[in-house]
């Protein structure tokens, strides 16, 4: 069984690898798949037309959030 420090800095790497993957995920699926969403494109390969015009951060893309320590 590893010892601590081997099993935090595990954990460190995958959240550091990981949470990027979760993130473009947690955008992807409501826009891609899940067609009960609102925010839901037509699959992959379908392109959305907005007739708004964009803001700085648009409400559909993910905005990073403070780092946890």
């Amino acid at each position: 069984m590893p010892d601590a420090a081997t099993s935090r800095s595990t954990a460190a790497q995958g959240w550091i690898y990981g949470y990027a993957l979760l993130e473009n995920y947690r955008t992807m699926y409501p826009q891609a798949v899940d067609s009960d969403d609102p925010r839901y494109v037509g699959g992959f390969g379908a392109f959305r037309h907005y007739s708004q015009p964009f803001t700085p951060t648009p409400p559909s893309w993910t905005a990073p959030g403070p780092c946890p320590t």
